[in-house]
């Protein structure tokens, strides 16, 4: 086999210095051809100046301005550098400044937010305060300010009381809390439910009552949510008809 670059006999003999698919005799007959090679196939540029140092150099392509990286990386920086940039006016304040990077508008923080503040005076006005106080607030339900700790309203506290109450009768009557659908004691958490859900009657008295509460397990508290019909039983055992109506 003879070499493409010198046109020498390729010695085959030894394969641990020569690879079977071998196409020169040497490194440096490798290194050559591939030079004409990519000589041959590039496009022949012409030669430019460099804006930054006055260099004449051979572009690689059409698209490259600079003879190397620390002539590109100069002017990268000058355009970040603050002290570069003339100086521009603030927006809220028409303060005239330097700005820190070429996407600054605002001379301070504080400029920043009274701008923020003024887009929105509608929002903030005496009138639009007022109409949002009370019951119109969107944090306002059922009598109570939702936006406030469970602790702190008065039904949950009820219903907390209430869940201690028959959790602690079960200790003290069995020594352990179970479910009171399936009579398992082996689940991770017991919740408790309410027979008739908080949506049908949200501002009831008797809705957080023990005789509305039951103690069940995750899966039979999911199932009490997904099928209504499970709780008929309770419902008349409980006369929760003549309660709630």
């Amino acid at each position: 086999m003879l070499c493409k670059n010198c046109g020498k006999e390729i010695d085959l003999s030894n394969n641990k210095q020569v690879q079977p698919r071998q196409f020169h005799c040497s490194k440096k007959c490798a290194v050559e051809w591939n030079k004409k090679t990519y000589v041959y196939k590039l496009k022949i540029q012409k030669e430019k100046i460099c804006p930054v140092c006055n260099k004449s150099f051979t572009p690689r392509s059409s698209l490259t301005k600079y003879c190397s990286y620390a002539c590109s990386n100069t002017i990268k920086c000058n355009k970040n550098n603050k002290f570069s940039r003339d100086k521009i006016k603030c927006k809220y304040c028409n303060k005239e400044f330097t700005p820190y990077t070429r996407d600054t508008k605002y001379c301070s923080y504080t400029c920043r937010l009274e701008d923020i503040k003024s887009s929105r005076t509608h929002r903030w006005s005496k009138e639009q305060c007022d109409k949002r106080k009370g019951k119109s607030n969107p944090c306002y339900r059922n009598g109570l300010y939702s936006g406030e700790s469970r602790n702190k309203v008065v039904q949950e506290k009820i219903l907390i009381k209430n869940s201690k109450e028959l959790k602690q009768k079960m200790i003290d009557e069995c020594g352990y809390i179970y479910c009171q659908n399936c009579n398992t004691s082996n689940s991770p958490r017991f919740e408790t439910h309410h027979i008739i859900f908080r949506s049908e009657k949200p501002l009831h008295e008797h809705l957080h009552s023990k005789s509305n509460l039951i103690i069940l397990c995750i899966k039979c508290h999911n199932d009490f949510h997904a099928h209504k019909s499970k709780r008929v039983s309770l419902v008349e055992d409980r006369n929760l008809m003549d309660i709630f109506k």
